[in-house]
């Protein structure tokens, strides 16, 4: 891997190259292409899939997102055919956990991934494993930007016990992001146009300002679904009893757990800097 990723730092790989490098390092019995509906992770999953390099699209209900979100990614995947795999919180839901322990911020952000997302990914690849050493794939779309670095991404090829995490387009830009989108006639998640994430979680962690006004504004239904929320948290004792409660990550605060499924979390900074009007290379 040393040797590799000097090769990397020089030249960055192409998605197929970083394939074959994951292939052939970490054989596995089964590969997944992470599809969470937005749309790094639609081209990741089209290339995997249409490439052979996955069997099976899969998904992670959390229960706290937009279902507009949800609805594109049903029908991104009737569209082309691809073979779903959904799976819900197997032991709290995010109702349930809100109302146990209240809304999470910054500072709690591993218990909502822990209980909504990598508990469901444990048991994914539990019932996949034939073998106490079988190694199952997990493709993501997860590209190189400071929140993936944050987010314990800092290569596009991660093992993590018998679960091997790769990004293809790790090494991609936004517009050769675009360029492939657009070169497939694959259609953009509408929740992105509108609130800037692509808003199949709504944890509510590393919420950013505005990002509550937005959601009011275009999906009035779900807002007052968390006003509910956050009555039945108050009527519950809960000191943290307000959705999007916390304040940014500490700036110093270089690197988090690994958590693959929730890169997207810390782009609170660029989604404000959006608003403002500043002119960036959009990115989602």
């Amino acid at each position: 891997m040393a040797d590799w990723l000097t090769i990397q730092d020089s030249q960055p790989m192409s998605p197929e190259e970083v394939m074959e490098l994951a292939l052939k390092q970490y054989p596995c019995i089964r590969s997944f292409a992470c599809f969470s509906s937005g749309n790094d992770s639609q081209v990741s999953t089209h290339f995997s899939m249409t490439n052979g390099y996955a069997q099976e699209v899969f998904n992670i209900n959390t229960g706290i997102g937009i279902p507009e979100a949800r609805e594109h990614l049903y029908r991104t995947c009737d569209r082309f055919s691809w073979p779903l795999r959904v799976k819900t919180p197997p032991e709290l839901t995010y109702e349930q956990m809100v109302l146990k322990f209240g809304f999470p911020g910054p500072g709690a952000h591993t218990y909502p991934y822990v209980w909504l997302k990598e508990r469901a990914i444990n048991e994914l690849v539990q019932e996949t494993k034939r073998h106490h050493s079988d190694q199952v794939m997990l493709i993501t779309g997860v590209r190189e930007t400071e929140s993936a670095r944050r987010m314990g991404f800092v290569e596009p090829i991660h093992k993590q016990g018998a679960q091997i995490w790769v990004a293809p387009f790790y090494g991609a830009t936004t517009r050769e992001r675009d360029a492939y989108m657009e070169m497939h006639r694959l259609v953009r998640n509408p929740v992105t146009e509108k609130l800037f994430i692509s808003g199949e979680c709504l944890c509510g962690a590393y919420a950013s300002k505005g990002e509550r006004s937005r959601i009011k504004k275009f999906y009035p239904e779900f807002d007052s679904y968390l006003s509910w929320l956050e009555g039945h948290a108050e009527e519950s004792g809960q000191s943290f009893c307000r959705w999007g409660n916390g304040v940014r990550i500490d700036p110093n605060q270089t690197k988090l757990d690994f958590m693959p499924m929730c890169n997207n979390c810390l782009l609170a900074e660029n989604r404000e800097r959006w608003q403002r009007g500043e002119r960036i290379e959009k990115f989602l």
